[in-house]
């Protein structure tokens, strides 16, 4: 698999071989809790964006309680 663009990483979420070996130990360990970083911020806008889907009318209690929860997470 290719490594997608600026990431450094297979579609897999494997690290590329060749990128993996340009970095230090210190390095790979901030890239780890990085990707770890952005996966659940973007897993949180997820959570967000079906949130703000779920509005209905006579709704408003859950559907703000939905919103306040997912932003909570980010």
């Amino acid at each position: 698999m290719s490594p997608r663009r600026g990431t450094g990483r297979t579609q897999g979420g494997e690290t590329a071989p060749a990128a993996a070996s340009t970095f230090s130990d210190e390095q790979r360990a901030g890239l780890v809790v990085r990707r770890a970083d952005q996966d659940r911020t973007l897993a949180a806008m997820h959570a967000l964006e079906a949130a703000l889907s779920a509005a209905a009318p006579g709704r408003q209690p859950e559907w703000q309680e939905g919103v306040v929860s997912a932003l909570g997470v980010l």
